[in-house]
This record gives C-alpha cells, structure tokens and sequence, in this order.
C-alpha cells in the first residue's frame, strides 16, 4: 500500500469513527433529551413513538460505521491492497455481473470488452480504493471471494453412455475431475445454503409474538393485530426460500459426490460455435449451474459467498 493510498484509508476510517461517534450521541442523549423537555404528554408520546421507529435504523447504521472502520483498520495494518487488471471478453454480461453494472453506473469504466481495465480493491473492507488512475469518487463496495480455478491441463474422459448424446459436430463434449480444491469450495457453497437466512431468523420471533397474540384473542377475524397475516405470510415465504435453498444445496452436495463436471469445448473442425467461449465451458450435471466459463469461475460463485 503506497502512502497516498493509506493516508486516504486512514481518512475514511476517521469518517465512520466519527459517524459512530455522531449516531452514539443521538442514540443515547435522544432518548434523555425528550424525557427532559418540557413537552406536553401527547407530543412528547408521538416523539418517543417516532424515536423508537428509528431506533432499529440508528443502531443499524451504527454498527455498519463500527464494522467498516474496524475492516479500514485491518487493511492499515495488513498494508496490501488487492489489484485487478485485464480486459473485459464478450462474456463478461452486467446482467449477470452486479459488480459490472454497478461499476458501470458510476462511470468507473466503459464496460468495452478489450479494453484493459486496472481495478485497485482494500482486501478487508471490499471496497474500491481507484480504478485507471483514479480515485473512487463515492464508496463502491464489491464483491470479493477466493475461487479455486480449473487444473491448467486437465485430463479429460468421456461422459458415460447413459449421458451421451448427438452433440454438434463442432462441439466436443466430455468430462473432467474436478480437484480437491473445487470439491472444498462446493461443499462450501453447500453448506452455506442450508442454513437458515437472516428473514427467516429475524421473521420468526416476530411471527411468534404475532401468532401469540392472535391466539389470545381466540383467533379472531380480523385480527386485532391487523399486521399478523402479513408477517406470517412473509415468514412463510422465508421458509420456502430456506426450502429452495437447500434443494439446491442436495444437488451441489450430488456434484460434490459425483466428483466431475461436464466440459464443453470446441471441436477440431473450423467454424465453432460462436455463443461458445473461445476456452469453453464446464458445467455441474446435477444442479444444471455453469461451473467455469472461459476458464474462469462462473459469475455465481463470487456473488455466492
């Protein structure tokens, strides 16, 4: 990290502390401050109403300041920045990419394929630091994981009889092991879809108040709790995403078991296929999600952490 470069992640870091220190100051004088006034009771009830809705956001915001000074902090101490440079291919699609669009929105680049682009990220607080030369203008946080790559020369076999087909003349499909490496980061993947979302844990205490008190009042439509369908209604949503979530996972975990993925490639004859990545692409059979495209971890991966 150059000193430039630190003496402007030091300066951001100041910002939040002082931005924790502003909201602490609101959080905790707020309250005390509308007890204090004299204020006549219906007045001083609506504000500490409205107080207590915006407490939630407060806190919030407070902890987001906490924990992005603390992450400017490592990468002071850490002093390494993590530098991205290369040029975009056809490929590379911002309807897929959020990064992309996001850094396509903010002018930090013409999302040109061919053209090189030099990307400069802190490695803690996952946020870009410059791009080409210059400095990012507002905070653009980006998604930043540790992927395992496809083998260099990677053996290739055929795919068994029951999964053969007629395949394009062009076209060369096989199969290939998939190395210890992408076995670790699938059942990685895996295991982070089984768990429970943050609705889902936050929903559920509310939906228990919700339905206690439906209850006590004998389950009466309507509810004296106008707000107790809703709330179950999106519970239940929560778990049916936790649902689809984990039969995604089976099927990762199916990959993981089966221990290779498909390789399409292009074939010896000329004229290729031109919606195929001049490097090809490999696939997962099970869960029917691209694995590498070009030779380069699919776009879910990175956003999947």
């Amino acid at each position: 990290m150059a000193d430039e470069e630190r003496r402007r992640v030091e300066r951001l870091r100041r910002r939040e502390l002082f931005t924790a220190l502003g909201l602490a100051l609101v959080v905790t004088a707020g309250p005390l401050g509308l007890a204090l006034a004299p204020l006549p009771e219906p007045v001083r009830a609506s504000a500490f109403l409205v107080a207590l809705l915006l407490a939630p956001f407060a806190l919030a915001r407070l902890a987001l300041a906490l924990r992005r000074a603390r992450a400017y902090r490592r990468d002071l101490r850490d002093a390494h920045v993590l530098r991205f440079a290369g040029a975009l291919s056809a490929f590379d699609s911002l309807a897929l990419d959020r990064d992309l669009a996001l850094l396509a929105r903010r002018g930090v680049f013409a999302p040109e394929p061919g053209v090189e682009q030099d990307l400069v990220v802190l490695k803690d607080a996952r946020e870009l630091l410059h791009a080409n030369g210059r400095w990012a203008e507002r905070r653009v946080s980006l998604h930043v994981s540790e992927l395992a790559l496809p083998p260099e020369s990677p053996v290739k076999l055929s795919l068994p009889r029951e999964l053969r087909s007629e395949a394009a003349q062009t076209l060369e499909v096989a199969r290939r092991r998939l190395t210890d490496l992408e076995l670790r980061e699938l059942a990685q993947h895996a295991a982070r879809l089984r768990q429970p979302g943050t609705a889902l844990l936050l929903l559920t205490p509310v939906m228990a108040g919700a339905l206690y008190v439906w209850a006590d009042s004998d389950w009466s439509l309507p509810p004296h709790l106008a707000s107790a369908p809703l709330i179950i209604g999106m519970w239940l949503l929560a778990v049916q995403a936790l649902l689809r979530r984990r039969r995604v996972a089976q099927r990762l975990a199916s990959d993981m078991d089966l221990g290779w993925v498909i390789t399409v490639d292009h074939g010896e004859r000329a004229g290729g296929d031109p919606e195929l990545p001049a490097r090809g692409v490999e696939s997962l059979l099970n869960a029917r999600l691209d694995w590498t495209v070009n030779r380069r971890p699919a776009t879910w991966r990175r956003f999947a952490r």
